[in-house]
């Protein structure tokens, strides 16, 4: 039996550990992607009225990146 091992992000056997370390792996890699994964959806007015609509994982970022005109 094959068990995806997302630590190493291959799929190869993991060998004969105990089911539960295996979950408990899967499952700290997941929270972990989910957390690193989150979108932000946000709405800017620009000085010409028009609005702008963007989505980003880091808002301070991209905003100041807005401010410079990057």
């Amino acid at each position: 039996m094959f068990v995806t091992n997302f630590l190493l992000g291959a799929a190869r056997p993991l060998g004969r550990a105990p089911i539960s370390a295996t979950m408990d792996a899967v499952k700290t890699r997941a929270l972990a992607e989910s957390e690193a994964a989150t979108w932000i959806l946000y709405l800017l007015e620009c000085e010409s009225g028009s609005y702008y609509a963007g989505i980003t994982t880091d808002l301070e970022r991209r905003f100041a990146e807005h401010v410079f005109g990057i």
